[in-house]
């Protein structure tokens, strides 16, 4: 028995050897696999005993290697290129001394996000799919009329059907915390503004989506919320939701990739413009990147993040979208400079300096990166933090002190919002 029991308990130790996780998740791992491993052992001795054929243990080995393999190359990478997005965090068993009760659902989403081999597994799915179901779709996207690619993933469908409508009680809720945030920064003696970036499919899913996905309502969350806060008319209490401007431009020029689940460059000028119009209304003295600061050029898109998840060939797929053109934005000249090691205080992005007025601390997700420019380009110093939780830096608002806060998101990503706030007035 205590040799089965050691060499349960060294295959085990082998597996959990060099894993980038924590204590508790490492440990999880070895109870797993020092179980699997004396169950293995011991089928197998019992099948030699009996003297079965070398075949069905060779079969019980490669079982055991399938099962284990996995968890000692958990991926450990932060942010997927592919999907352009940051990925779970691990998670903690303790926050603030409390027990997490949320620690088993986070960290199956972390294993979800850094299971070996994710990416090669997510493209054979795809890849049965499209055999089975005559439909190339899986997951996180799906291909819809005329070759455009749309994200599929955070409940994007059922926010473009306009079915999860806020409830009164929710609505409330987000105007408390947008009004706590306001309180904060104003004591800060800094503005705090709001922009959400349309969905890609809230502007060209009428046109491309299938015709078996049908909209329940009229308005979806971000245009509800926006209208509510409207109506309730406090000073400096809004979302700015640049949905019906990129609605008109579409109509002319497309604002996001046929392939990628962002906006182009020109759809990103067209939500900075509504950006700056609304900070304009407290520092009129800012001048915004025009039409005479930019070059304008067409040029395809053969970096998508969308297809590289959907296409069984991405040399292939990329053949579709080598034609389709983009009215492509670029500064003639940038008059600010990129600070080198900007992440090293807890910020997770970049910092700019110009010659500019006003500092500006701006929370937001991979929309913003095709915002960066024209937004750098407009003050005097800009500091980039990838994430929505303003809970977290407290310390980064105080040091910085930034005349101007941007709170960015994507319109998937709105039932941030509902998050509370618990930073106060000092």
């Amino acid at each position: 028995m205590y040799k089965k029991l050691i060499l349960s308990f060294l295959l085990a130790l082998f597996t959990i050897l060099k894993m980038k996780t924590d204590i508790y998740i490492t440990f999880s791992c070895f109870i797993i696999v020092f179980l699997l491993s004396f169950l293995i052992i011991e089928k197998i001795i019992t099948l030699i005993k009996d003297g079965m054929k070398i075949w069905n243990i060779i079969y019980l080995i490669l079982v055991f290697l399938i099962l284990v393999f996995p968890i000692k190359n958990i991926d450990s990478k932060e942010i997927d290129t592919k999907e352009n997005r940051k990925l779970n965090k691990k998670s903690q068993l303790f926050l603030d001394n409390k027990i997490n009760l949320n620690f088993g659902k986070e960290t199956e989403e972390w294993l979800s996000d850094h299971f070996y081999k994710r990416d090669l597994i997510i493209k054979k799915n795809n890849k049965l799919n499209e055999i089975i179901k005559n439909r190339v779709e899986n997951d996180i996207a799906f291909l819809g009329k005329e070759d455009w690619i749309f994200y599929k993933g955070d409940n994007s469908v059922l926010n473009y059907q306009n079915i999860n409508l806020f409830s009164k009680e929710e609505l409330e809720h987000i105007k408390n915390v947008l009004v706590l945030r306001k309180k904060y920064f104003d004591s800060k003696k800094s503005k705090y503004y709001t922009i959400i970036a349309p969905d890609k499919n809230k502007i060209y899913g009428d046109k491309y989506y299938p015709k078996y996905i049908k909209k329940m309502n009229s308005i979806g969350r971000a245009k509800q919320l926006q209208l509510y806060l409207e109506s309730l008319n406090i000073e400096g209490l809004s979302i700015i939701y640049p949905y019906e401007r990129l609605l008109n431009e579409s109509k002319k020029n497309l604002t996001y990739w046929k392939n990628d689940t962002h906006w182009n460059t020109y759809g990103a000028y067209i939500g900075y413009l509504e950006l700056i119009k609304e900070i304009k209304k407290d520092f009129p003295d800012i001048q915004e990147v025009n039409e005479t600061d930019i070059n304008i050029s067409e040029r395809a898109f053969l970096n998508p993040d969308l297809l590289k998840l959907l296409s069984m060939d991405i040399e292939k797929g990329l053949e579709k979208y080598k034609n389709v053109l983009y009215k492509t934005l670029s500064l003639k000249k940038e008059n600010f400079d990129y600070v080198k090691n900007a992440g090293k205080d807890g910020r997770d992005g970049i910092i700019t300096k110009s010659n500019k007025k006003y500092k500006v601390l701006v929370f937001r997700d991979s929309f913003t990166n095709s915002m960066v420019p024209y937004i750098s380009q407009t003050f005097g110093e800009v500091s980039y933090i990838w994430s929505h939780d303003l809970n977290q830096f407290e310390n980064i608002v105080n040091d910085y002190k930034p005349d101007i806060v941007i709170y960015e998101s994507v319109e998937r990503y709105i039932e941030n919002l509902k998050n509370d706030f618990y930073l106060k007035e000092k």
